[in-house]
């Protein structure tokens, strides 16, 4: 006589089943019992906002925005020739000395309008000279301005642009 042992196939439909039974729905928070969260002297956590399905994925909704609204600082527009223009502030060293609209267009290259620039420009000693050599108006690539000797780059890290010695 033997003894009737579960075969491997019963414990693990038994596992599925209590985890199925115990497990929450998709977008439910997990909470602890309230006396579990008292005795461990736990405070309550904020719940998270519930995903909404679209297409069959689950999406966190988000206040994040490209237009300057929903609490987002970046003022940003696109043109209609796709070209999207960010609000960047100028540096020159540790000094700020403006802010201007930075040009993005399809290939990710950068642009300025020129006449802005010069605005922004005129009375710094180390690009006094090239200004000179800038078009009236019209979008100037930063690395045009590079060649004319304006050393204008975007810093990812710090958000801004910098004006960097010759």
């Amino acid at each position: 006589m033997g003894i009737d042992r579960p075969t491997s196939q019963d414990v693990v439909s038994g596992a599925i089943e209590t985890a199925s039974e115990t497990a929450p729905v998709a977008g439910e928070a997990i909470t602890e019992p309230a006396d579990s969260q008292q005795q461990a002297g736990a405070q309550s956590v904020p719940q998270s906002p519930r995903a909404e399905v679209i297409g069959g994925y689950e999406i966190l909704p988000s206040d994040f925005s490209l237009d300057g609204q929903s609490g987002s600082s970046a003022a940003v527009s696109r043109s209609a020739s796709g070209t999207i223009a960010v609000r960047k502030p100028v540096f020159v060293g540790n000094t700020s000395i403006g802010s201007i609209p930075i040009n993005v267009d399809d290939d990710a290259q950068l642009y300025v309008e020129a006449r802005q620039l010069k605005s922004l420009l005129t009375g710094q000693p180390r690009v006094s000279s090239q200004l000179a050599s800038l078009p009236e108006r019209g979008p100037v690539s930063f690395q045009r301005l590079r060649q004319m000797g304006i050393d204008l780059r975007y810093d990812p890290t710090l958000d801004r642009v910098n004006l960097r010695p010759n």
